[in-house]
This record gives C-alpha cells, structure tokens and sequence, in this order.
C-alpha cells in the first residue's frame, strides 16, 4: 500500500483509496480485514492488483482520495483529473465506473471544461475543478471543490 488516503465502509466491505505513489488505486476488501497483511479481495482504477498504470477512462484513474456511498454505489473524487467516478455494486477487478461527474466523458480530464474541447471555461454546475471530498447523505451528494472554493449540491435520482 502507498499512500492511502481514503477509508470506507459500506455492507460490511473496506474501501482504501490509494492516492500516489504509483498504485493510484481502490482497493477493497470483502469483509472488514480481521489479520495484518490480508490481501484485498480486489481492485478499481487498475486491471489487477499488480498493474500500476495512470491512464484515463471508466475503469482507470490517476488520484482516488475521498470516498463515499449510499445503497449500492460508491463515489471516488478522483481530483486531478477533475472529476468523480460512480460505481455500482463492483465486484471484479478493474471494472468500469458506471457514471463520471464533472467532466463531459471519462476520458476527458481538463478543469472547469463543460465541452469535451480541453478549454477550462470557468466553472459550473456541471463542472469542477480539484474535488477533494465528496459526502452522501441525505439523498444528496456534497462535493467541496476546493480550487473553485465551493461546495456543490446534488440531488439523488
């Protein structure tokens, strides 16, 4: 593990952001680990447990930090790319985030850029520019998006 940033738990699962150091993963583990040293069941942001990669779209991320849930998702700012991975119910190493807040797809990456166009227009309700945490509660998901000096509000569908 290198530099873990973001712990949570979520039906009886353990969630670990890895945030630099080359991992730039997700970890998890199935049940809460009970030993030192037990091996995470698997991985998101990366193909495997093995594979250190930094690469863009819906099953790689670069900086997972803040973590969070409600139900069945998971919610990871993934803040230097500007952007926050959705996933559902995830159960297999390096699967896809379902949804991606603050950029227009996955594979875009530039701050505060509304159009897929690499141009920071300043922001928006749809955009951000370094989400470092993020909270569901209430049906509503809270991002503080530090660089825009702001908190977002979004409601649940």
């Amino acid at each position: 593990m290198a530099s873990p940033h973001g712990v949570w738990t979520q039906e009886g699962r353990l969630f670990v952001a890895e945030t630099i150091g080359g991992n730039r993963r997700i970890m998890v583990w199935n049940q809460v680990p009970t030993e030192t040293g037990q091996p995470a069941d698997l991985v998101l942001g990366q193909a495997s447990l093995e594979s250190p990669a930094s690469n863009l779209g819906p099953s790689q991320s670069f900086s997972p930090q803040t973590l969070t849930g409600g139900g069945e998702y998971l919610m990871a700012t993934d803040g230097n790319r500007a952007r926050i991975l959705l996933f559902r119910n995830p159960d297999e190493n390096g699967e896809a985030a379902l949804r991606v807040l603050g950029q227009s797809n996955f594979e875009a990456s530039v701050p505060n850029d509304p159009e897929p166009d690499g141009v920071e227009s300043g922001p928006s309700a749809r955009t951000f520019s370094r989400p470092e945490d993020v909270v569901f509660a209430g049906g509503r998901l809270f991002v503080a998006d530090i660089d825009n000096n702001r908190v977002l509000v979004f409601e649940a569908r």
